[in-house]
């Protein structure tokens, strides 16, 4: 399934006449199932460019198993494609933009927490971080901790505007990974 393909039934899904509960096409098994999505009847097709331009856009990120061994690879890809960060970016303009995504849909007393867990899923370092600091010696709460961040930040992102989440080879993910993929799915069931 292409972007452009997931783009245009998100598209075709909020002027459809008919509710839409699931998604699955060239052997992709949804991991959510997608709920009623504004269904409209004979809708004349002025109105229904209306609607389908009044519309929020849907936001699309994409993870890979690209890089065996690196701990969230897949995670890393799909938030520097949410925020915009690069390899070119220093590690300053890096954080920065974290910062200014999270704060964008986050309350502001989740903000520091949040992308310093975030930051790390993406191993962009926050030297004497108040948050990552006193869990460098415990990697298993640090786990839970920044699987909580991240769950909550695509809770607040979504709720500003649909967002899919998309995953290619999930056979090569290491087991963290599919851990963190699990956890999510799990929690972002609303």
């Amino acid at each position: 399934v292409t972007s452009d393909e997931v783009e245009n039934w998100f598209d075709e899904s909020i002027v459809s006449p008919n509710p839409v509960t699931a998604v699955a096409a060239a052997g992709l098994t949804p991991i959510l199932p997608v709920t009623e999505v504004a269904p409209v009847t004979e809708m004349p097709d002025l109105a229904r460019m209306a609607k389908l331009a009044a519309a929020p856009r849907l936001t699309m990120l994409v993870g890979a198993a690209s890089a065996p061994g690196v701990l969230y690879a897949p995670f890393g890809q799909l938030l520097a494609a949410r925020f915009g960060t690069s390899a070119t970016d220093s590690l300053d303009e890096s954080r920065d933009k974290i910062v200014s995504g999270v704060s964008a849909v986050m309350p502001l007393a989740r903000v520091t927490e949040t992308a310093h867990l975030i930051a790390h899923l993406m191993r962009v370092p926050f030297p004497d971080s108040p948050v990552l600091g006193p869990l460098a010696d415990a990697p298993q709460q640090l786990e839970a901790r920044s699987f909580l961040a991240l769950r909550r930040f695509f809770t607040a992102d979504a709720a500003t505007s649909p967002l899919a989440l998309c995953f290619e080879n999930l056979e090569a993910f290491e087991p963290e990974s599919i851990n963190l993929l699990h956890y999510l799915a799990a929690g972002l069931v609303q």
